[in-house]
């Protein structure tokens, strides 16, 4: 909970209404800064997504996953 409050501090935390709209949100603006990247190690320093359980990050093949 306290990684959670000092992402929210940071101002990285943005619920929206439902699960499945912050998802497509979250979705979104991932690949949208994933493109900026071209070199895969980079990126990989660079973005991080958390998802509250392995359903919703999709299992292996997810593009949630890949890099």
């Amino acid at each position: 909970m306290e990684s959670l409050r000092t992402f929210a501090g940071a101002g990285r935390v943005h619920p929206l209404a439902d699960k499945d709209e912050t998802l497509a949100a979250m979705l979104t603006v991932w690949a949208d800064e994933r493109a900026a990247h071209t070199d895969d190690h980079t990126a990989v320093q660079q973005l991080l997504m958390l998802a509250a359980t392995n359903e919703i990050a999709g299992g292996r093949r997810s593009p949630i996953r890949s890099t």
